[in-house]
């Protein structure tokens, strides 16, 4: 499947759920073993633009950049992570923000480290 029918796909599902697709990072590689040299990485934004990113950890700062730029919500499947990475290592914190206990849990764990 390309990268557009996947998109097109997981929009159309959200749809059904009265959802909207939200940045999102998508990895393509033909298999598992070529993950790491033959991977190519996407940043999918709200509106079906792809930008190719160098790397994986650049597709995740474009679509957290993003959603602030753009005052989107995190998708529900995915809050507590994006929620995690923007006050944990963006150090990002908004009036909005609603802190689920095993986020804040996750963050204090990980300082200790």
């Amino acid at each position: 499947m390309d990268l557009q029918c996947h998109i097109e796909d997981k929009a159309k599902a959200l749809k059904n759920v009265n959802l909207q697709l939200q940045p999102l990072v998508v990895v393509l590689c033909s298999d598992v073993p070529s993950l790491i040299d033959d991977a190519v990485y996407y940043a999918v934004l709200q509106n079906r633009v792809y930008y190719e990113c160098a790397s994986l950890l650049e597709a995740v700062d474009v679509c957290l950049k993003a959603s602030f730029v753009f005052n989107l919500q995190y998708s529900p499947a995915a809050h507590s992570v994006w929620l995690f990475l923007q006050k944990a290592v963006y150090g990002i914190q908004t009036p909005s923000d609603n802190n689920p206990v095993k986020v804040l849990a996750l963050i204090t764990d990980t300082k200790v480290l």
